[in-house]
């Protein structure tokens, strides 16, 4: 696990709100509190989609974060900050062949966490069961860090 301080807060929250880079992940779920706070479970709601119909295409149980990106962002908008925002995005294993052991994961995390001391992004793994072995864990926080790099936007790890 992994953990990274953004240093320029506002060119990642544009890439995050305005920009389609994290809109093929799926959100896991999110909190953002500005004058009331609102809580997401990302998992979709069968009961709401008609004749087997669902608003996205794969088998993930989770919306990604494309489809609920404007919707976040319009409840931030405003002339003040929110308070609190955390959001837990996710990959599935199948989007890294290379990954090791990826049998036993059930999910590539990424934690985005901004309140008064800025904002941090910290890396997780969620596995089907236990194991002692860290390649899986080391690989993805290798692949997170070539991915934030990538970004160009400044950062220090914690």
């Amino acid at each position: 696990m992994i953990a990274i301080k953004i240093k320029e807060v506002k060119k990642f929250m544009s890439l995050l709100f305005a920009e389609h880079f994290f809109d093929a992940w799926h959100l896991s779920e999110g909190t953002i509190r500005t004058f009331v706070t609102y809580t997401i479970d990302g998992r979709y709601e069968k009961e709401f989609f008609h004749n087997g119909e669902r608003a996205e295409e794969d088998a993930c149980p989770f919306v990604s974060w494309g489809i609920l990106r404007e919707s976040c962002l319009n409840l931030i908008k405003g002339r003040n900050t929110p308070l609190y925002m955390k959001f837990v995005l996710r990959k599935e294993p199948a989007d890294f062949p290379a990954l090791p052991d990826g049998d036993n994961v059930d999910a590539l995390l990424l934690l985005i966490r901004f309140d008064s001391s800025g904002l941090v992004l910290t890396s997780g793994l969620s596995q089907k069961s236990f194991t002692m072995d860290k390649d899986a864990e080391e690989f993805w926080d290798k692949e997170l860090r070539k991915l934030i790099l990538s970004t160009g936007i400044a950062e220090e790890e914690l």
